[in-house]
């Protein structure tokens, strides 16, 4: 049987710093960044309109494959693989039930954050006068070298990425329209064609960070490990510290000098400084994470989410 290598899972909703976490640890030494394997983990998934999958779904062919995949990639990455599929974030316990072993590791940036960075990435910049963006298609065939090069794109799987791409694409060229990216988050679709996209991704950031931490804390200390994001540009030394004694590894005191001089935390409020028609929008839709998350909300959203709970 094939020696299973050691995996790290970084989980997270997209935008919250995923990326950064995994640059940290690559620059300590003895991690791997396989990035993104959104179609090694939707393998044998029917209906892919949600990145939900249950421990059950984990039979053997399932298993046998995503396995497979990871022990190939061992081959030509050394040290402790590093996946941060975002989808993962909602399915803890089916990656459990197949990697029993790994660890993992879930970063939390406050939600109106995350959704505002979302918004300003895919529906603000590069935008030319006419409401299109330039270089749409080159930025797709990117991605696909790149997936192809890294290896998370199987020729198996062309289809399943084609499917899933190809709509979105369609839409933001020929109907112009600001669409959904990243987490499958079950009815995300109709509440978008219902309230609007910036409410579908504050929905989106509530589902994905909470099914994290809820299933990842039942793990255990042992097994998962919450980081803040907003705590790691206030305490980057104290952030690396907590997480490579979780990890059982050398290198905090690399990573977090890395992290001080990589890092502006002079930046983490500029969100603030949005329309605050913007945040009103979406907060009431964010309270109930917010809090769970120990993030402040301001007492009118509060209050809104009361009324509608009604």
């Amino acid at each position: 049987m094939t020696k299973m290598p050691e995996m790290l899972f970084i989980v997270g909703a997209g935008r919250s710093g995923t990326n950064l976490l995994s640059r940290m640890l690559e620059h300590a030494g003895g991690f791997s960044d396989l990035s993104e394997n959104r179609y090694i983990w939707n393998y044998k998934q029917r209906y892919r309109s949600t990145d939900r999958r249950l421990p059950e779904e984990a039979n053997e062919a399932v298993s046998t494959y995503i396995r497979r995949h990871y022990a190939v990639m061992s081959e030509t990455h050394s040290g402790v693989l590093i996946d941060k599929t975002p989808g993962n974030a909602l399915r803890l316990d089916f990656v459990s039930q197949i990697f029993p072993e790994a660890k993992i590791v879930n970063i939390v940036r406050d939600g109106r954050a995350n959704v505002l960075s979302r918004s300003a990435l895919w529906d603000e910049e590069g935008l030319l006068s006419d409401g299109t963006r330039p270089g749409m298609l080159t930025r797709y065939m990117r991605r696909i070298r790149r997936m192809r090069a890294l290896g998370n794109l199987p020729n198996d799987r062309i289809p399943a990425f084609l499917a899933d791409n190809m709509p979105a694409l369609a839409s933001r060229i020929l109907l112009r329209r600001a669409t959904l990216s990243g987490e499958r988050v079950a009815g995300l679709r109709e509440i978008e064609q219902r309230h609007g996209t910036r409410i579908a991704r504050a929905v989106q950031w509530r589902e994905v960070a909470t099914f994290a931490a809820i299933e990842g804390r039942a793990l255990g200390p042992d097994r998962y490990h919450e980081v803040g994001f907003e705590n790691m540009l206030r305490n980057p030394r104290q952030t690396a510290e907590a997480l490579f004694t979780f990890l059982g590894h050398d290198g905090g005191a690399r990573s977090a000098d890395w992290l001080d001089a990589k890092l502006d935390p002079g930046r983490l409020d500029n969100w603030k400084q949005r329309d605050r028609a913007e945040i009103a929008e979406i907060e009431p839709y964010l309270t109930p994470a917010l809090t769970y998350f120990d993030y402040e909300v301001a007492s009118d959203s509060v209050a809104a989410h009361k009324e509608g709970s009604r």
